[in-house]
């Protein structure tokens, strides 16, 4: 019976079907299924160990621990003595449970847990998977095969983990017997969710991309997801079951609408889900070219700092004595928020930081394209039209231009705010200062490339690594406990100082950052140039 499942799986999706016939036993099956009863036992046992316990006290007769499940009557015993009981007893002296308390907090576990070993384990499954396809040699001859891509990576996705699948719905009886027994509103349980399959999906795709770009160990990328998506799902289930947003808009809209809060992120996941897919498949059909087209990269930048700005506006905000909007600058800490100036700042400098490796091609495509260089002038196309729109060319002018696109998105309602206030060139000098920084950067990896050492990609790391650390360890020592320390102006953290350091330093240390670009772009240049003659001398020899 099994096998003829599988058969005409297999008419539908081949790779769905290999990827079954390798995982589904009954053995494993087996197994997965007493191991989902075990933890579902575990937690049920440890729920009911929090539930009041009658300790008989000569002084408290009635006394209970745990009191936290149990409704509360401060009165039902003299406060004098020792040991008074919060628990209110009926008629029989016996402890009323809060039930829909106690079902809602085991909800909460149930969920977590569930959704934990959603996400660890297909993403240990996934990477682990594509790993060993890797070493083997199968997934270059799986690319031959005719199937599209999208049936591979569907197989992939729906078969590699399906032991972890079946974990998770067997717990799903036991999920909403207790969202019932709390008495919760079961629609909105279930929009939840199907938010976090969204979200596994998402760290899925994720997982293969990473896997197949610097074949990440699976076991840590499973360990990441452990750090990353249990505050995730914490957060999630606190904030869109319970509605507590701490006072967070998104173009001045309130998150506290559970609606609009759920389209949100529902939107954002799918829009990750598409351009990651994206990748993936570029990644899949061809090993060697960069994560991201530089034209992807356009769209991914506007797309990313529209979501991005709709949390720096602020409709609820109370500035000093005035209510209204609020909006928080990008790359500079003001007086009014500096936590939410601090996030923005993060999240928008971080893409910055990685579109470096995103757009970063190999050494052998920047041979490839400095010996073509002289057959595409012959053709009319400029070097700028190079540099912009083509992968296998050296990537800074891109990452200035994913750079412009921020600045043109957040400049105007800054400066419809902002009024031109004192604020604004500061903005704009941690712009200008950060591109600088990210285009040096990408210009030491690029050059990092052509290093005759073993281990080039991580010797590359490593010294990105320190050029991002060593400014902050520096003025972390020399000058410590200073707020305008200038040392953090050559670190990617230098919107956390540039408020308070001198403008006339400031524009000194920018002046120097532009004198290191430009002198490191030369050079790569130059490299470039003798590389490509000599690619091209060693290329006519052999004709």
């Amino acid at each position: 019976m099994l096998n003829s499942l599988l058969d005409r799986i297999g008419e539908f999706n081949p790779q769905l079907m290999r990827e079954l016939k390798n995982r589904l036993s009954w053995r494993n099956a087996g197994i997965t299924i007493l191991l989902s009863i075990l933890v579902q036992g575990i937690i049920m046992v440890g729920q009911y160990s929090k539930l009041p316990v009658l300790i008989p006290s000569k002084n408290a007769p009635h006394y209970y621990s745990n009191e936290v499940y149990c409704f509360r009557n401060i009165n039902q015993y003299s406060s004098t003595s020792p040991f008074p009981s919060n628990c209110k007893l009926d008629a029989f002296d016996n402890v009323l449970i809060n039930w829909p308390k106690w079902w809602g907090d085991t909800s909460l576990i149930i969920s977590t847990v569930m959704f934990m070993g959603l996400f660890a384990g297909g993403v240990y499954l996934l990477a682990s998977n594509f790993s060993q396809e890797e070493r083997r040699g199968t997934l270059d001859f799986i690319r031959l095969t005719p199937q599209p891509v999208g049936s591979i990576m569907g197989g992939k996705l729906a078969g590699v983990p399906i032991l972890v699948y079946l974990g998770t719905v067997l717990a799903l009886p036991l999920q909403i017997h207790a969202v019932h027994a709390a008495q919760l509103a079961r629609i909105n349980v279930l929009s939840w969710d199907l938010l976090m399959v969204s979200m596994g999906i998402l760290l899925y795709l994720a997982a293969i991309l990473t896997t197949m770009w610097f074949k990440a160990q699976s076991i840590l990328l499973a360990g990441l997801t452990l750090c990353l998506g249990y505050p995730l799902i914490y957060m999630s289930l606190m904030w869109y079951g319970k509605g507590k947003n701490e006072g967070i808009y998104w173009y001045g809209l309130h998150l506290g609408n559970q609606v609009f809060t759920y389209l949100l992120f529902t939107g954002v996941a799918s829009v990750g889900i598409y351009w990651l897919y994206q990748a993936t498949r570029r990644r899949y059909l061809k090993p060697t070219a960069t994560v991201l087209s530089k034209k992807q990269s356009y769209v991914w930048s506007g797309m990313y700092h529209l979501i991005l700005i709709g949390f720096a506006i602020n409709n609820g905000y109370n500035y000093g004595e005035t209510k209204g909007i609020k909006f928080h600058l990008p790359f500079v800490l003001d007086n009014g928020d500096s936590f939410c100036n601090l996030i923005i700042s993060t999240f928008a400098f971080s893409w910055l930081m990685l579109l470096v490796p995103l757009l970063l091609p190999n050494q052998q495509s920047l041979v490839e394209w400095s010996r073509q260089r002289p057959v595409s002038v012959s053709k009319g196309r400029s070097l700028l039209a190079d540099l912009v729109g083509h992968d296998k060319s050296p990537a800074m002018l891109a990452v200035a231009i994913n750079m412009a696109i921020a600045t043109i998105i957040w400049l105007p309602p800054s400066l419809l705010i902002h009024s031109f206030d004192r604020m604004i060139p500061k903005m704009l000098l941690g712009i200008g200062m950060s591109t600088a920084l990210v285009v040096i950067y990408s210009t030491t990896a690029h050059w990092c490339l052509f290093w005759k050492v073993n281990q080039r990609h991580a010797w590359t790391a490593g010294i990105i690594g320190g050029l991002v650390f060593l400014p902050v360890v520096f003025g972390a020592l020399v000058n410590a406990g200073s707020s305008a320390n200038p040392a953090f102006l050559f670190s990617p953290f230098l919107w956390t100082v540039i408020r308070q350091v001198p403008g006339f330093v400031s524009f000194g240390v920018f002046g120097a950052l532009l004198g290191a670009m430009i002198w490191l772009n030369l050079r790569l240049w130059r490299i470039l140039k003798k590389i490509g003659r000599s690619e091209s001398f060693q290329h006519l020899a052999t004709a």
